[in-house]
């Protein structure tokens, strides 16, 4: 079975500096509420940055 990690739906792009994951099915990119974030992002440099959300998005099951 082929897995399409690229799929847009999948995806979601920033550049800020901090920002958090927030891990409900499927993860999520949070910029508010720090206190609901499962990780801390430090992106001293605001590059751009892609986070593609595994669970529950790409169809993978167990």
């Amino acid at each position: 079975m082929a897995i399409d990690f690229f799929q847009a739906r999948c995806q979601s792009k920033t550049s800020e500096s901090v920002f958090g994951i927030y891990d409900t099915p499927p993860a999520t990119l949070s910029f508010a509420n720090s206190d609901d974030w499962n990780v801390w992002v430090d992106n001293a440099g605001a590059k751009e940055i892609t986070h593609t959300a595994i669970d529950d998005c790409l169809g993978i099951t167990s």
